[in-house]
């Protein structure tokens, strides 16, 4: 139990480095940042034709330009001009001149040092007086809110365009000044209070607005869902005695159940298509590619982990027919182009038919690759934490809803499992769970170019995973020169070997935890950074790696075994029990 518990802690404390990190190397490139929360901040674009003009005035920021405002101000066809501003305070002249002699009956004022008063007034108003088209003007940092307001108001019954007016500082470069700084990180706060004290969205407020609220929601009941629904998959295997000994290439020593996995993809895809049934931003073809390939793959896992052995050329050419539905549909939308860095030299840039290939290879070769690092306790359930903590806050930024979702619902079912992988595992993930995840990570960054077409997403991609893509590699190339089957079932990667040397689960995970904390952060800083920034990122994790294999290596040359073979746990497990059927995943 202790262990379990010290595991757990170490799981919460990678996690946490990993958003610190990433929070870091986001405030180091804060342009990059700045223009996509500035993105965020503004309202839907304004519909020509309204008939309605909100004018909303807070604070000392906003610079109206009355020329503007006479623009929106159309004499016979705005019907309602409203100013929602310190009541406190009259009007401002240039309002009484947009309209005329101040008195027209088409000016109505709003008080707003009550938001729940304002949003009453504005309800009542637009009640009596209905309104098809309203257009908001406001400081261009204080949109997403008012209109958020302007739409909870009317029941979102009216569709609302915003207009953004100048402040003291430009939106374009707000973080160089401290009076923008201090602004929007109080308009930020602000949004979260009425959201929390008033029921007041701050995001899904209009059409294709991010839906960050109802999307972070599910995360949340993800989680819950995947902690209790594999507790209860747990006892249903151990009643039906759906066990995986241990054998030669186990690296357990107790009979446990398998294909817990099954609930991570279930789960995730199920939970998917809830919100694309409402709400999704990725094209119809590619959401139902992937989702159709990964229903796919996990059933034939499941039929592999439950009934009966799937021969392995089978399995792979799933694999590849389900690359090739993905990478086909891409195309179809947009053809992908890889930027692929040659470190101090340039940057080759690969299109047509050889990025075609190339992801192709990517997709088969990891959702293998995961499947072969998926034979210790917790370490495919962290890694997938930890890289879909990192696409979530990647995608969150580029404003891609549906990959957001995906990113979060994998890392969140994934939290849930380790609940009971966690070394020592009350249950294994098997290859329902191992497959879709890898066949998953690796989709991301093809299914991110559509949205994103940002060529440097697929060595992002790649970086992420690098820890397991590096030891998966390796040990092919090792196996195959020494003349053996790389298809064959083996204990030969560094994960592996470690284990068996007498390292517990718990350190080997950790440590690949701890490495795929570097590799995410690093590639988010080759995402976001300037060359000089993508040459460190692309340094560390290159010399973090070859480090890691050289002195791995080493150390199991020197000493194959901590302890005398007679007591590893393992090879002790294995001559008592003798090999059974059945493989850990």
């Amino acid at each position: 139990m202790w262990l379990r518990f010290r595991n757990y802690a170490v799981a919460i404390l990678l996690f946490q480095i990993l958003l610190v990190l990433i929070g870091g190397v986001l405030l180091t490139n804060i342009s990059w940042v700045g223009e996509r929360v500035a993105n965020s901040l503004k309202g839907p674009l304004v519909n020509n034709n309204a008939d309605a003009l909100v004018i909303w005035e807070e604070g000392e920021q906003t610079q109206p330009l009355p020329e503007t405002l006479a623009r929106l101000y159309r004499p016979g066809a705005t019907k309602y001009v409203v100013l929602v501003h310190d009541m406190s305070q009259s009007a401002p002249i240039w309002v009484n001149d947009l309209v005329g002699d101040g008195t027209t009956p088409r000016l109505h004022e709003i008080d707003n040092r009550s938001i729940s008063r304002a949003s009453a007034e504005l309800t009542a108003f637009f009640t009596a007086n209905p309104a098809t088209n309203i257009t908001l003007a406001g400081a261009w940092y204080q949109g997403r809110r008012e209109v958020c307001v302007l739409h909870t108001a009317l029941r979102r019954s009216t569709p609302v365009g915003f207009v953004g007016m100048p402040s003291t500082f430009n939106e374009a470069n707000w973080w160089s000044s401290e009076r923008g700084v201090i602004s929007v990180a109080t308009e930020l706060a602000k949004s979260a209070y009425y959201s929390f004290a008033y029921q007041i969205p701050f995001s899904g407020c209009w059409s294709g607005d991010f839906p960050f609220g109802l999307v972070t929601f599910y995360a949340g009941v993800a989680f819950l869902l995947s902690g209790l629904l594999v507790a209860a998959l747990r006892s249903f295997t151990i009643r039906r005695k759906m066990l995986d000994f241990a054998n030669e290439r186990s690296l357990h020593k107790i009979p446990t159940p398998r294909g817990g996995g099954v609930v991570i993809s279930t789960l995730s895809l199920l939970m998917l298509m809830a919100i694309a049934l409402n709400f999704s931003d990725l094209p119809a073809p590619l959401l139902i590619a992937y989702v159709a390939m990964a229903v796919l793959l996990t059933g034939i896992s499941l039929y592999d982990d439950w009934i009966k052995a799937v021969p392995t050329k089978i399995r792979l050419l799933l694999h590849l027919i389900a690359a090739l539905v993905i990478v086909l549909t891409t195309f179809t939308l947009r053809p992908a182009e890889i930027a692929l860095p040659i470190p101090g030299v340039t940057v080759v840039l690969l299109s047509g038919i050889l990025a075609f290939g190339l992801l192709v290879v990517w997709i088969t070769g990891f959702t293998n690759m995961f499947n072969f690092m998926d034979g210790a306790d917790g370490i495919a359930g962290l890694h997938t934490l930890l890289a879909g903590t990192g696409w979530s806050v990647l995608f969150l930024l580029e404003g891609e809803t549906s990959l957001t979702l995906i990113s979060l619902l994998i890392a969140a079912t994934s939290a849930g499992f380790l609940v009971h992988n966690t070394s020592p595992a009350r249950i294994f993930m098997g290859d329902s769970g191992s497959v879709f995840l890898g066949f998953t990570l690796a989709s991301l960054p093809v299914l991110g170019f559509v949205g994103t077409v940002n060529p440097d997403i697929f060595v992002v991609g790649a970086m992420f995973v690098l820890p397991f893509v590096v030891d998966a590699t390796y040990t092919i190339i090792k196996r195959w020169r020494n003349g053996e089957n790389v298809l064959e079932a083996h204990r030969k990667h560094l994960y592996q070997r470690l284990v068996l040397r007498g390292h517990s689960h718990g350190g080997v995970t950790g440590l690949y935890g701890l490495m795929t904390v570097i590799c995410v952060v690093s590639g988010i800083l080759y995402y976001t950074g300037d060359a000089l920034a993508r040459a460190v990122a692309l340094g560390v994790v290159i010399t973090m790696l070859v480090t890691y294999v050289i002195s791995t290596e080493y150390a199991l040359i020197k000493k194959p075994y901590l302890y005398s073979p007679k007591r590893n746990p393992v090879e002790t497990t294995i001559a008592m029990t003798g090999p059974v059927s059945g493989s850990q995943d």
